[in-house]
């Protein structure tokens, strides 16, 4: 919001004053150009130091840096023992934290004390979250169909070139968009290991 609202006021001070002469324009340029490497410090902050439960260490999701944590590179050591080792033993995998940990979720159950059947306990405990689990996964389903959208406009695309017509404009776009469709998958991949390894080390 800070960066939003000082190149705001940076580009209205530009209508009525020249940059090389007017200092509190000066002070506003400065000001937007030390946001760029204010803004990645602060996303490649650890949020915490190193968590540890009963003696075990906690996977550090959200120990992390906010840049490690959503694009997944805190997981990369996980990844690289298991590529060395062909496999997890459960000292390998870090223990889950407090969101889904077996003990906690139990003694927050035992402590809510619902009343009522048990589909209602359950509606009251986990309506809000299922509703939004439904909601993203019918969000992933119409991106699961956005590669072959993307893949089929691309070839379109290439045989109206091949005709000697035009190429469109978004013939770029489209190149961007399978790219990004790619690096979500990429992203679904590693969480869905990282859940698996999880229901693992707890199974174990």
């Amino acid at each position: 919001m800070t960066a939003i609202i000082t190149v705001a006021e940076a580009s209205y001070v530009s209508n009525f004053a020249s940059p090389t002469k007017n200092a509190q324009l000066i002070v506003r340029i400065f000001n937007s150009i030390s946001m760029i490497p204010l803004f990645f410090s602060c996303i490649t902050l650890p949020r915490r130091p190193e968590v540890f439960y009963k003696g075990q260490k906690v996977d550090n999701e959200w120990t992390c840096s906010v840049l490690s944590r959503y694009t997944w590179s805190w997981v990369s050591d996980l990844l690289k023992t298991a590529k060395r080792k062909g496999d997890l033993d459960p000292k390998d995998i870090p223990r889950p934290d407090h969101t889904i940990r077996t003990e906690s979720l139990v003694d927050a159950w035992s402590k809510a004390n619902y009343q009522g059947g048990l589909l209602q306990s359950l509606l009251k405990a986990y309506g809000a979250r299922l509703a939004v689990q439904w909601i993203v996964i019918i969000f992933r389903c119409i991106l699961g169909i956005g590669p072959f959208w993307t893949m089929l406009r691309l070839v379109q695309s290439l045989e109206d070139r091949d005709a000697g017509m035009e190429a469109p404009r978004e013939l770029w776009g489209l190149v961007f968009l399978m790219g990004l469709f790619t690096l979500r998958e990429q992203v679904s991949y590693q969480h869905h290991f990282v859940q698996r390894s999880h229901r693992i080390a707890q199974l174990k």
